[in-house]
C-alpha cells in the first residue's frame, strides 16, 4: 500500500467518527427518477494525505450492472481499502481481478462502494489529478462505475472539503451542494460523472453567455489578480472563438479550469466535451493550444457534442483536426500566435521520419498503429501537418477554408446526428475531386512539406539567395538539398543524384503546366532555401503525383553545377572520379565496387556514397571472374593511409574487406579505395567522407 493510501486507510478506520462522504451518498433523493441513479460523494477534509474517501450509491442496479470497473490505469489513478456494501452497511462479497470488481450472490440492485482513491501518477500529459492541501484537481476516473452505466437515468456528485473550498466544474448545480449529471441529457449520465474535470478548492470563476452555452473560466484564487484576469480574458477568447468562427454552440455549460503546478509538474485534470482542467499556463506553454485542442474534439469526437466519423479509414481526421484547430484557434482567438510552432513540427516530423521510420505509418492506418511513441507521432505531428497542407489545397484550389467546412459539418452532424463520411462530404462541398491529394498523402506513406506562412523564416529567405550549388533552367539546389541527397537519398551513384536532379526539375514544370502546384506560392520562390528533408519531400510529392508520364528531362536545359561553390564542387568531383571509374569497369574482372556501412550489430547497410569519419566502413567488390590476389589502397590523394593485399579464392564473386577509421584518412574529404590487379592495371571508387561533427 502506498504510504498516502496507507495514512488515509488509517485515518477512515480509526474510530466511530462519521464519514460524511458516506451519509451524503445515502442522503435521501425523493425527485430521483426511475431507473438506474448515481450518488457520488467525495470527502476531501484531509487533503494532506494526498488522497479522498469516496462513496457511490448506485440504485436500481440491474443484475448485468453488478460488476465494477475502476477507470484508468495504475500509477495514473491508485484504489485502495475498497468494499462494497448495501445501503444498510451489510457486506458484499466480491472477486477481484485487476482493476474489476464482480460483486458475489446478487442480484444487487441497491450498492454503496467505498474506497480511497489517489490520483496524481504520471500520464501521457501530465500528472493525471492530484490531491494537495492548496487544492484538487482530477477528472470522473476517480468514480467506480459500473457495467452497463450507460444505462443510469440520473445522477449527482458532490464534495466535501475544507472551509473556502468551491467545486469549479462544468455540471450544472442541482441545490443543496449537489452537482448535477443530466447536463448532457438523460442518455448520458455515465459520460458526465466519468470524463468531467473538477477543481476542488479556494478557485473563483467568471461566466459569460455564448448562444445558448454558459461558459466559465474558473482560476485558482491564490493566484495574482493580474494573472487571474489574463487566464479569463484569454479562455473567454478561445471560447468566443469556437462559437464565433465554428459556431459551437453545445447547449451545455463549458469550463476550464486553472490550478497551479504541483512540484513543478503539469497537472491534467481530464477532459470532456464540458472542458477540461490545466494547471497554470505561461504566455508561450502548450496549455492554451491543449484548451483549444480539447475544444476541437468536442466538435468532432467527444459524446455528446461531436460527430462520427463514418469510415475507419478517415479516423487519422480526428487527431489531424483537433491538433491542427488548436494552433488556428489560439492563433485566431488573439492568444497566442506560435509563429514557430508549426516549423517545430515540422522539424519533429522529418527528425522521426530520419531516426525511426517504423513509427511512419500512411494516415489510413492509423488505426493500427501501436505504442507510446508511434501514436504521439502519428497524432500530434503528422496528422496535423497532413490537416496544415489540405487545408492549404483546398484555399488555393477552391477559394474555401476547412475552418468553414467543419462549421458547416457540426451544424449538420453534431451531437452525433448522423454519419460524417469526411471525404464524401468534403469533396461535395469543395467542388473538386480529392483523389490526388488523398492518393499522395493518405493512401501511402506520404510526404510532407510546410505551407504555412510561418514556414519562410528569414533563414529560409537567406538561404534562397544564396549561391546554389546546380540548376536546372530556373529551379535552382540548394548546397544543403545536394549534400543532402548524397547523404540520405539512398543512391548508389552521383549520376543517379545528378539524374534525379534533372527529373526533379522537369516534373515540377510538367506540373506547373497542368496547373498543379504543391507549394503555396508565397513560398515557391524560397523552394531552394527550404530544409533539405522539406525539398526532399516535395520533390518526393511531386514525383508521386498521379499524373502520367513523369518527365525525365526539362527540354533545353540540363544540370549546371557550379564548381566554384564548396559542395558543388566537390560533387563534380566525385562526379568525375565516378565516370572514370564507371569507364574502368571490367578490368581485371571488376564488376562493382561498393562502401557500406556496418552497424552496432555489425551487420552491413545498403551501399552508400559517402559515411562519417567515425564508421567502419566494409568495402565490397564484385567480380566477373577473379584474379589471385589484389592489393587494395586507401587513400586521399596522394596520401596513403593503409594498404593491403587479399588473397582471393577462384570460386568467389564477391570479395570484402572492412577499414576502421583509423586505416582511413582523417576528417571529411574524399576517400578513395584503388585496386591494383596483378596485370598492373588499376581501378579506383572515391567517396565522401563526412565529419562527425
Amino acid at each position: 500500500m502506498a504510504p498516502a493510501l496507507a495514512l488515509a486507510a488509517l485515518l477512515v478506520g480509526c474510530g466511530p467518527s462519521p464519514n460524511p462522504a458516506r451519509d451524503l451518498a445515502l442522503e435521501p433523493w425523493p425527485d430521483a427518477p426511475a431507473g438506474p441513479t448515481v450518488q457520488a460523494a467525495a470527502d476531501l477534509t484531509h487533503p494532506e494525505t494526498g488522497t479522498m474517501t469516496v462513496v457511490v450509491h448506485y440504485r436500481g442496479l440491474t443484475e448485468e450492472m453488478n460488476s465494477f470497473r475502476a477507470q484508468g490505469w495504475d500509477p495514473e489513478i491508485l484504489f485502495d481499502d475498497v468494499h462494497f456494501t448495501t445501503p444498510d452497511g451489510k457486506r458484499i462479497g466480491f472477486d477481484r481481478d485487476g482493476r474489476t470488481f464482480r460483486l458475489s450472490g446478487g442480484p444487487h440492485p441497491d450498492v454503496v462502494v467505498q474506497y480511497e482513491v489517489m490520483p496524481g501518477g504520471n500520464g501521457r500529459h501530465g500528472m493525471q489529478g492530484v490531491v494537495t492541501e492548496d487544492f484538487a484537481s482530477f477528472d470522473g476516473r476517480v468514480f467506480l462505475a459500473p457495467r452497463g452505466g450507460g444505462a443510469l437515468a440520473a445522477g449527482r456528485v458532490r464534495f466535501v472539503a475544507p472551509d473556502g473550498w468551491v467545486t469549479a466544474s462544468a455540471l450544472p448545480d442541482a441545490g443543496n451542494g449537489w452537482l448535477s449529471l443530466d447536463g448532457y441529457g438523460p442518455d448520458h449520465v455515465a459520460t458526465a460523472l466519468m470524463e468531467s474535470c473538477y477543481g476542488v478548492g479556494p478557485f473563483e470563476v467568471e461566466r459569460r453567455t455564448l448562444g445558448g452555452t454558459e461558459v466559465r473560466a474558473w482560476t485558482f484564487a491564490g493566484f495574482p489578480e493580474k494573472d487571474r484576469e489574463g487566464l479569463n480574458r484569454r479562455s473567454m477568447a478561445i471560447f468566443g472563438w469556437f462559437h464565433d468562427r465554428l459556431g459551437f454552440d453545445p447547449g451545455f455549460p463549458l469550463a476550464v479550469v486553472w490550478t497551479p503546478k504541483v512540484d513543478g509538474s503539469r497537472v491534467y485534470g481530464g477532459s470532456s466535451a464540458n472542458g477540461t482542467c490545466f494547471e497554470q499556463p505561461k504566455p508561450t506553454t502548450r496549455a492554451w493550444e491543449l484548451m483549444a485542442h480539447r475544444l476541437g474534439h468536442s466538435m468532432n469526437k467527444y459524446v455528446p457534442s461531436g460527430m462520427g466519423i463514418r469510415d475507419e479509414r478517415d479516423d487519422w481526421f480526428k487527431e489531424g483536426w483537433a491538433s491542427w484547430v488548436e494552433l488556428a484557434g489560439t492563433k485566431g482567438a488573439g492568444v497566442s500566435p506560435h509563429p514557430a510552432r508549426w516549423n517545430k513540427l515540422a522539424r519533429d516530423y522529418y527528425a522521426t521520419r530520419a531516426e525511426h521510420p517504423e513509427r511512419d505509418t500512411p494516415l489510413w492506418r492509423e488505426t493500427e498503429v501501436r505504442g507510446y511513441d508511434a501514436t504521439e507521432y502519428m497524432h500530434y505531428t503528422k496528422a496535423p501537418i497532413a490537416v496544415a497542407m489540405l487545408d492549404d489545397w483546398l484555399r488555393r484550389r477552391t477559394g474555401r477554408e476547412l475552418l468553414d467546412f467543419m462549421a458547416l459539418m457540426w451544424k449538420r452532424h453534431g451531437g452525433f446526428r448522423g454519419e460524417l463520411a469526411l471525404r464524401d462530404e468534403l469533396e461535395a462541398w469543395a467542388g473538386e475531386s480529392l483523389d490526388a491529394f488523398w492518393a499522395v498523402h493518405v493512401d501511402r506513406r506520404g510526404d510532407f512539406y510546410p505551407v504555412w506562412p510561418e514556414a519562410l523564416t528569414p533563414r529560409v529567405r537567406r538561404a534562397a539567395r544564396r549561391r546554389p550549388a546546380a540548376r536546372v533552367g530556373e529551379m535552382r539546389f540548394s548546397e544543403d538539398y545536394l549534400e543532402w541527397l548524397v547523404e540520405n537519398g539512398g543512391y548508389a551513384r552521383f549520376a543517379d543524384v545528378a539524374a534525379e536532379l534533372e527529373r526533379e526539375a522537369a516534373r515540377h514544370v510538367q506540373l506547373l503546366d497542368a496547373g498543379i502546384a504543391l507549394l503555396p506560392p508565397f513560398l515557391e520562390p524560397f523552394r531552394a532555401g527550404l530544409a533539405p528533408a522539406a525539398q526532399a519531400a516535395l520533390a518526393a510529392s511531386e514525383r508521386a503525383w498521379p499524373l502520367a508520364p513523369v518527365a525525365d528531362h526539362l527540354p533545353g536545359a540540363s544540370l549546371e553545377i557550379d564548381r566554384n561553390t564548396v559542395v558543388g564542387g566537390r560533387f563534380a568531383r566525385l562526379l568525375d572520379a565516378e565516370r572514370d571509374y564507371a569507364e574502368a569497369l571490367g578490368t581485371g574482372g571488376v564488376e562493382a565496387i561498393e562502401a557500406r556501412v556496418l552497424g552496432e550489430d555489425g551487420k552491413p547497410g545498403d551501399p552508400v556514397l559517402g559515411f562519417d569519419a567515425s564508421d567502419r566502413v566494409r568495402l565490397l567488390v564484385r567480380w566477373h571472374y577473379v584474379p589471385g590476389e589484389v592489393k587494395i589502397t586507401c587513400r586521399r590523394g596522394g596520401e596513403v593511409a593503409n594498404a593491403r593485399t587479399v588473397t582471393l579464392a577462384p570460386h568467389w564473386h564477391r570479395s570484402w574487406s572492412e577499414f576502421a577509421p583509423d586505416e582511413r584518412p582523417e576528417g571529411a574529404g574524399d576517400v578513395t579505395f584503388e585496386l591494383e590487379l596483378p596485370s598492373g592495371d588499376r581501378i579506383a571508387r572515391t567517396f565522401h567522407q563526412r565529419s562527425d561533427g
